[in-house]
């Protein structure tokens, strides 16, 4: 039987064949007898796939002696909602988390897996005035819905002491993207923060659920001022991905939206650039000063099909 790489095509001899990393990847799910269903699979459909296989690798790895556990070194799980913010993020001792739809599982898998610090990384929609892309934001508390949260005391401090000319305030979160500069005056005036995202809620619920230290690092990308145009929004997939022909669709459908949608390509180059450089400054513990893998020093261990999907 031959291995199937790529959309159900056998590699012909002579076709430069895919990287090292996405090709064992893809062996590894074949292995697993989780290929066969993904590879026809949609976005949604290969997280659900993935999500399945991690709770039945986790069912397995309960019963084995954890002495045939894979290991990995973790100081900190990192937290983001896009897949450039993934590959920034990623560095030794980071698992590195994309928001989807079985995020509450995999936070636990890594929470069960002895993780016990956790970040949210990325970019951020500005709401204090005088935000412009690129500038560098830490949390003092976030606040969602129902209640406000502080980050770790010690943790922001660290960030503060190594990001210069950076702004600390409150971040809220939300679910859904606030994209009209009306709305986002409204949430500036009504909760005081000064910047917006949809992934630090999250970092803090679980936090303050599971007793973990958390904080916040990010960037901002569309100014208070800036409207996010819809080709923008429906362009992104749910894995964090960008969806390049719903953008064309929806360009092509309203052709107003090319000089806005160029504008916000113009701040998230500024902003993907300062997301590089603060990543520099936090180094390989994300401002943790001890930098070590666990407070005891122990080594993590995650079930394979967890760190699997995670590289992928």
């Amino acid at each position: 039987m031959r291995l199937v790489f790529g959309r159900g095509v056998s590699a012909p001899p002579g076709v430069a064949r895919r990287s090292h990393k996405r090709r064992t990847v893809e062996i590894e799910r074949y292995a697993r007898g989780t290929i066969s269903q993904s590879l026809n699979a949609s976005p949604r459909g290969r997280d659900a796939i993935a999500a399945r296989a991690w709770r039945h690798r986790a069912e397995l790895n309960r019963t084995r002696p954890a002495s045939v556990a894979p290991t990995l070194p973790c100081s900190v799980v990192a937290l983001v909602g896009l897949a450039f913010e993934a590959r920034i993020a990623a560095g030794p001792g980071v698992l590195v988390i994309c928001r989807g739809p079985e995020i509450a599982d995999t936070l636990r898998l890594a929470f069960d897996a002895g993780c016990r610090s956790i970040i949210s990384f990325g970019v951020a929609g500005g709401l204090a005035p005088d935000l412009r892309p690129g500038d560098w934001i830490v949390a003092s508390e976030v606040i969602d819905a129902q209640t406000s949260r502080p980050t770790h005391t010690v943790w922001s401090r660290n960030l503060l002491e190594t990001i210069p000319e950076v702004r600390y305030g409150a971040v809220v979160g939300v679910p859904a993207p606030v994209a009209d500069p009306l709305a986002k005056q409204e949430l500036h005036a009504r909760t005081g923060a000064i910047a917006v995202d949809m992934e630090s809620h999250i970092v803090a619920e679980f936090a303050a659920a599971h007793g973990m230290s958390f904080a916040v690092a990010r960037v901002i990308v569309d100014p208070a001022h800036r409207r996010v145009p819809d080709a923008a929004l429906i362009g992104l997939r749910p894995g964090g991905g960008a969806n390049l022909a719903a953008i064309l669709r929806e360009l092509l459908a309203k052709p107003a939206q090319v000089l806005p949608l160029l504008r916000i390509a113009g701040d998230a180059y500024a902003a993907r650039s300062a997301l590089l450089r603060l990543r520099r400054l936090l180094g390989p513990g994300f401002g943790i000063s001890d930098g070590r893998a666990d407070a005891d020093g122990r080594v993590i261990r995650l079930p394979f099909l967890f760190r699997l999907a995670l590289r992928s």
